[in-house]
């Protein structure tokens, strides 16, 4: 879904680049839910339970993620007349691109694949 709503010509900035008042309440939820995995994630690390470490991102991936996220972002992103569509598509490719990050650890064998049929990450 994420790869299908960006053309190959489209510029879109990075997250650090977003004005933080232009975000809409999904997109603050999604990077706030994000950074409590990554906390999460570090902490499984720390830990060694790699188990707990995959259940989190599992969850998140599937649960808020796809479930919540990509969902609303449908509202704005198939909207003709909304003209921030760039800040949805860069949180898409800013989550996706960490999920790959966290999961890379205890999956490199996927996690590699993405540098091969992915231009935009």
């Amino acid at each position: 879904y994420v790869l299908t709503n960006i053309t190959s010509d489209e510029e879109i900035p990075k997250i650090d680049e977003i004005e933080l008042d232009k975000l809409k309440f999904p997109d603050k939820w999604i990077l706030s839910r994000l950074n409590s995995l990554i906390r999460e994630v570090q902490s499984c690390m720390d830990n060694y339970d790699y188990l707990r470490m995959t259940r989190e991102i599992k969850s998140f991936f599937w649960s808020e993620f796809c479930d919540w996220y990509i969902e609303m972002s449908k509202i704005f992103l198939y909207d003709e007349s909304y003209s921030d569509k760039h800040i949805q598509k860069a949180i898409l490719l800013h989550v996706l691109e960490t999920f790959y990050k966290l999961l890379h650890p205890v999956m490199p064998f996927i996690t590699e694949k993405r540098e091969y049929h992915n231009p935009f990450l």
